[in-house]
């Protein structure tokens, strides 16, 4: 009998994940998972009952599992990704980020969020380039990526 010493296999889960800033837990469950819930509720592709979520200041999590029909799972999160973006104009203007994570693999996830009352938005722009070439130095760390950066502006009156 022929042996695959690293057999494939099809990771049918995946995470949503909100960012609202400054947001205590009630108003992220109200304002963004609540209506993330109902957005998810259309897709048939994915299992309800196995959909559930976590509210925390300033932060959701979404965890889901695609129903078992379905055969092409990148082609399905792909076009979820897309409209995920669209649904995010729905939400407050405070929310920073919606992200839909279906690459799991062998690997773990890390999610680092960074905020300041006194730092411009170009200051920590540079503390999020040092912070990732740091951690690319690390040999486990394979992706590194980053959402919601807020551009810095200028208003001339």
């Amino acid at each position: 009998m022929p042996k695959n010493e690293f057999p494939s296999f099809t990771i049918r889960q995946g995470v949503i994940v909100g960012v609202y800033p400054g947001a205590n837990s009630k108003e992220v469950e109200e304002q963004m998972t609540k209506p993330l819930e109902k957005f998810l509720w259309g897709f048939k592709e994915l299992k309800k009952w196995k959909t559930y979520s976590e509210s925390k200041d300033g932060i959701c999590y979404v965890f889901t599992e695609l129903n078992d029909n379905v055969t092409d799972k990148d082609e399905f999160w792909s076009k979820f990704k897309i409209r995920l973006q669209q649904f995010k104009s729905n939400l407050p203007s405070g929310v920073m980020a919606l992200i839909a994570n279906d690459d799991f693999g062998d690997t773990s996830a890390l999610l680092i969020t960074l905020e300041s009352k006194d730092k411009t938005y170009r200051e920590m722009h540079n503390y999020m380039t040092d912070l990732q070439d740091h951690l690319r130095t690390i040999p486990q760390v394979a992706n590194l990526r980053v959402y919601g950066e807020q551009q810095e502006q200028m208003g001339v009156h």
